[in-house]
């Protein structure tokens, strides 16, 4: 599995989950929203092999985490970097992020 963390852009407007589906959309991606529980929702890229956790702190979409579970992740990866600069977040390795910091530990 593939993890991605996706971030606002420094300055970028607040976006929400629905503008999120709306960019997808248009890309060709219409996600499927999933609920699990009162406190998770999850877009859905079926097509391509992801999903995306919203990360909400009181009224605000702060963060996505992707997770990508397809044999060839380069659609997905595709799709999700698309969206993400149309809308102005940033898109972060989080196997790369964990390795540096296991690094400046050391």
């Amino acid at each position: 599995m593939i993890e991605r963390l996706l971030i606002p852009s420094w300055n970028t407007p607040v976006r929400s989950v629905d503008d999120w589906n709306a960019e997808l959309a248009r890309l060709g991606h219409p996600p499927e929203v999933a609920r699990e529980g009162s406190d998770e929702l999850w877009l859905v890229l079926e097509r391509v092999g992801a999903r995306l956790l919203a990360v909400v702190e009181g009224p605000t979409l702060t963060a996505w985490h992707a997770e990508i579970d397809a044999e060839d992740p380069a659609p997905a990866l595709a799709v999700i970097d698309q969206a993400a600069a149309a809308l102005g977040w940033e898109v972060h390795d989080e196997d790369l992020d964990e390795d540096e910091d296991d690094e400046n530990d050391r």
